[in-house]
C-alpha cells in the first residue's frame, strides 16, 4: 500500500498537474479523487508538510477520513473480492510509512516539488496556500517599441498591476482600470497573451499576478503619486535589466517575442 501511494506521487505529469490547479484555481478550492483518501489523502499530506502542519495532526485528519467512508469501502469489496485489505480499512499506521519513505527518498517536501519540475514562484505559493490569497492584474504595456516600467513608492521597478476590485467585470478590467489610476493611460490589449506569475510578500499571504499585452497611444504620463514615484518607457532590453523580480523579468521576455511576432 506504501508503494501505491508513493506511486500517486512519483508520476511527475499527473502530480504537478494536480499541484499546479491547486495553484491557479480559485479559493476556497474543494478538490477530491475517487475515493477521497488514497490520492486526496497523499496530496492533502504534502501541502500540509509544505505548510508546517504537525505530522500527528495530518494523520488525524487522514484517519477521519474512514468513517465516512462506509458504504463506498462496502461497494468497493463487493466489486473487488481479492482487494488486499490493507487498501480499505483504516491504518493509522499508514501515513506514517508513507511519510517515512517520502522524507527517505525527497529529503522534504520543498525538494519533491523541485524533483517535480515546479519552480520557485510555485513552491512558495504552495508553501502559503492556508494563508491568505489575492490576485493581481496589470500588462506589459507598449508605445513606439518601448516598454512601461514602474518604479514603486516601495522602492522596486514592478510592472503596472493592482488588485481585483468586487466591481470589476474580469481580469482585463482590472488591469484597465489600475493602468489608469496609477499611469493615467488608456490602453488596447493585444489578444492572445496571459501569463501568470506568483509571489509571497510575507509568510501566509500568497499573490497570483495576471499580466496581459497592451499598446498605449499616449506617451506622456498622469502618475499616481501615492504608488508610483516615476515611471519610465524603456527598451526591451533596459526594461528587463531595470525590474526588480525575475519573474517579471521574464513576462516581459515572453511578451515581447509575442508583441514583435505578431506585429
Amino acid at each position: 500500500a506504501v508503494k501505491s501511494y508513493m506511486e500517486m506521487l512519483e508520476e511527475p505529469t499527473s502530480a504537478r498537474a494536480i499541484l499546479k490547479a491547486i495553484i491557479n484555481e480559485e479559493k476556497p478550492l474543494l478538490y477530491h479523487c475517487s475515493v477521497g483518501k488514497d490520492r486526496t489523502g497523499t496530496f492533502t499530506m504534502l501541502l500540509f508538510l509544505l505548510n508546517g502542519v504537525d505530522f500527528e495532526d495530518i494523520n488525524a485528519d487522514y484517519m477521519a477520513s474512514f468513517p465516512y467512508l462506509k458504504k463506498v469501502t462496502e461497494m468497493i469489496l463487493a466489486d473487488n473480492n481479492d482487494l488486499p485489505n490493507v487498501c480499505v480499512p483504516p491504518d493509522v499506521m499508514m501515513l506514517v510509512d508513507v511519510r517515512r519513505e517520502f522524507l527517505k527518498r525527497y529529503g522534504g517536501p520543498e525538494q519533491y516539488c523541485e524533483a517535480i519540475g515546479l519552480n520557485y514562484y510555485e513552491i512558495e505559493c504552495l508553501r502559503n496556500i492556508l494563508g491568505i490569497q489575492e490576485t493581481s492584474c496589470g500588462a506589459v504595456l507598449f508605445h513606439d517599441g518601448k516598454v512601461l516600467i514602474e518604479h514603486s513608492t516601495k522602492g522596486h521597478y514592478t510592472l503596472p498591476k493592482g488588485h481585483v476590485e468586487e466591481f470589476d467585470e474580469d481580469e482585463h478590467a482590472t488591469a484597465r482600470r489600475e493602468i489608469k489610476e496609477e499611469l493615467g493611460l488608456k490602453v488596447d490589449f493585444i489578444p492572445g497573451f496571459k501569463e501568470i506569475t506568483y509571489h509571497c510578500p510575507k509568510k501566509g499571504h500568497c499573490k497570483k499576478n495576471v499580466f496581459f499585452l497592451a499598446e498605449s497611444e499616449a506617451g506622456e504620463l498622469d502618475l499616481q503619486k501615492e504608488e508610483v514615484a516615476d515611471a519610465y518607457w524603456l527598451s526591451v532590453e533596459d526594461a528587463i535589466f531595470t525590474l526588480s523580480h525575475e519573474s517579471d523579468k521574464e513576462v516581459v521576455a515572453k511578451a515581447a517575442n509575442f508583441y514583435f511576432n505578431n506585429k
